[in-house]
């Protein structure tokens, strides 16, 4: 429960990065849709290819499509070869999260 910043690299003047509660957010949504989110989840699906975003390869850090698979099989991540270069992954993942007192949706 803590938030943790780090600045690489100094801003210019005048820029900031904006805090916000989650809670405070989370408010905002309508109660139906941040229900969904809690039981559905959220599905994040990433495309892994040369020349756009990192590579799978970097991502995965081995050369082994092989073991790329096993990974994806091992951590519920379903995936997809679409050519040599082209990993598609796809993940379902919690939509909310509850505080570990209050048990609020974050």
């Amino acid at each position: 429960m803590k938030l943790v910043l780090c600045c690489i690299q100094a801003p210019r003047v005048g820029e900031e990065t904006p805090l916000s509660l989650a809670k405070a957010i989370t408010e905002r949504i309508p109660e139906n849709i941040r229900e969904g989110f809690a039981r559905k989840g959220v599905m994040y699906v990433r495309n892994y290819m040369q020349g756009i975003g990192v590579p799978w390869q970097m991502v995965f850090q081995t050369d082994s499509r092989e073991k790329v698979n096993e990974f994806c099989q091992k951590n519920d991540i379903e995936y997809t070869w679409k050519s040599d270069d082209w990993l598609q992954t796809r993940q379902v993942a919690q939509g909310m999260a509850k505080h570990p007192e209050t048990g609020e949706y974050l």
